[in-house]
C-alpha cells in the first residue's frame, strides 16, 4: 500500500510562484555525480573543520577543504585526523599548517582565509567506489579578507591608510 504525499507544492513555496520554480527546474541541468579529484596538487581553502567519532568509537577531526582554483575550483575533499594515542603526532603535525595549535581550537569555528596545498591521489575501495586521499598538506597561509579593506565597504580594521590610529 503507498502513501500519497499529503503535501503540495503550493503549501511550501513561501511567496515563490510555482511558475517561476517550474520554469527553473525546466532549465536547470541535473548536477554531476560526485567523483574524486584526479591525482594532483590542490591549493585548498579550509571551510569547516567538525569533531568527529568514528563507527568504533575513535575520535577524530574532520576538514572541510574546498579547491581554490584550476579546472576542479570549488569541489570539496574531506580530511579526517584522528586522535588515537597512536595519531596524534601527525594530526598534530598537519593541523598546526592549519594554524590549529590546541584542541580547544578544533571545538570553535575555523578562522576564515586558511588555504594550504595538498596533494591527493585516487584511493579505490574494495567495493570498486573511489574516493580521494590526502597523502600530504604544505603549509599555506591566510587569505587577506577584502571585507576588511574599507575600500570595500567591510568593517574598518583600527588602523587608517597611514598607519595611524582611527
Amino acid at each position: 500500500m503507498s502513501k500519497e504525499n499529503p503535501r503540495k507544492l503550493s503549501d511550501i513555496l513561501n511567496g515563490q510562484s510555482h511558475e517561476e520554480l517550474a520554469r527553473l527546474f525546466d532549465e536547470t541541468e541535473a548536477a554531476p555525480d560526485f567523483a574524486p579529484v584526479p591525482t594532483g596538487n590542490y591549493e585548498v581553502d579550509l571551510v569547516h573543520g567538525e569533531l568527529y567519532k568514528s563507527q568504533k568509537g575513535t575520535a577524530g577531526y574532520t576538514l572541510h577543504l574546498v579547491v581554490a582554483d584550476g579546472e576542479f575550483k570549488g569541489r570539496k575533499i574531506w580530511q579526517t585526523l584522528w586522535l588515537s594515542a597512536a595519531a596524534i603526532p601527525y594530526s598534530k603535525r598537519d593541523l598546526k599548517k592549519f594554524g590549529i595549535h590546541s584542541l580547544s581550537q578544533c571545538e570553535q569555528p575555523v578562522p576564515r582565509g586558511i588555504y594550504c596545498t595538498i596533494s591527493v591521489v585516487v584511493h579505490t575501495e574494495d567495493d570498486g567506489s573511489t574516493r580521494n586521499n590526502v597523502t600530504k598538506i604544505e603549509e599555506g597561509g591566510i587569505r587577506q579578507d577584502p571585507t576588511g579593506d574599507p575600500d570595500f565597504g567591510g568593517p574598518r580594521t583600527g588602523l587608517d591608510t597611514t598607519g595611524g590610529a582611527v
